[in-house]
């Protein structure tokens, strides 16, 4: 039942997270996110950084969680990952990633050897997330600036016009990529055992988000924040013993990205030793 629980979740999250942001096209008008765009161009020009990626999706009396830390060097693209995973048996890392800056090789770990990983993509995880904005002023409101410190937190809300665009969007992605699932599947077992998950997805709707970025003294984005509300029927068995969806229920999406450090020499040092280490192999 646990495991159906966290399944359930899963789908739930699919294509959920942030990491659709692209760059827009024109500038905007509010002076606040012209602030952030600011903020995220200053970003880019950093040498070197250091921050960490963390999602959790809660609900349905289950909670999961992904973190992944990232040392990169923006100079000559390299850089190194580390991915852990936490439910109810602990945190535990489950993936190793360093990228030459044209090869992306992935740590083994039952073997201790690093193996190239063809066809991935080199560009650093989650970094487009901090320095991108794929909306204007129109599709958010409430925007808010408050000092804590010595960073800036700029905080707003988007628009349901925006967040049924994103759900369309979400379903449009699902329904492309459930078509190409099937051309490439011939067991009729594993079609039933998605399509239901599928159904389940298509059913899915975002219904709050809210962000919060944070700038520090230097102009510079040091992270952000992002909280979203779900809401999706559960997964259920019926009186014959198959599964079906059941009543809508509620889950909360969490998105943190804090930068920790950046223009450090002893950021590279880590890539240093996983280049060291690929080297050997």
């Amino acid at each position: 039942m646990v495991k159906r629980k966290i399944r359930a979740l899963v789908v739930m999250a699919f294509g959920v997270a942030l990491a659709a942001f692209s760059v827009l096209d024109g500038s905007t008008q509010c002076a606040e996110l012209a602030m952030l765009q600011d903020a995220m161009r200053e970003l880019r020009r950093t040498d070197n950084l250091e921050f960490s990626y963390e999602s959790t999706i809660a609900g349905a009396g289950v909670s999961k969680g992904e973190k992944t830390v990232v040392w990169a060097d923006t100079l000559s693209g390299s850089w190194v990952s580390e991915h852990y995973i936490t439910d109810e048996d602990g945190t535990r890392r489950y993936l190793k990633k360093f990228c030459d800056g044209t090869s992306v090789y992935q740590y083994v770990e039952w073997n201790g050897e690093w193996n190239l990983s063809e066809d991935e993509s080199t560009e650093i995880p989650y970094f487009a997330q901090l320095v991108d904005l794929p909306y204007d002023e129109n599709d958010i409101y409430n925007i808010s600036l408050e000092q804590r410190g010595k960073v800036l937190e700029l905080s707003y809300e988007f628009t349901p016009e925006y967040i049924e665009r994103q759900n369309r969007k979400r379903t449009e992605a699902l329904e492309k990529y459930y078509r190409s699932y099937r051309k490439k599947q011939t067991s009729e077992e594993a079609l039933d055992n998605v399509e239901l998950a599928v159904e389940q997805y298509r059913q899915t709707r975002e219904e709050e988000t809210a962000v919060t970025y944070r700038i520090d003294s230097a102009g510079v984005m040091r992270g952000l924040h992002c909280t979203m509300t779900l809401v999706s029927p559960e997964i259920v068995y019926d009186e014959s013993g198959q599964q079906a969806l059941g009543a809508e229920r509620e889950s909360f999406y969490v998105t943190t990205i804090e930068i920790s450090r950046y223009n450090q020499d002893g950021i590279l040092n880590k890539i240093d030793q996983c280049r060291l280490e690929v080297s050997y192999y």
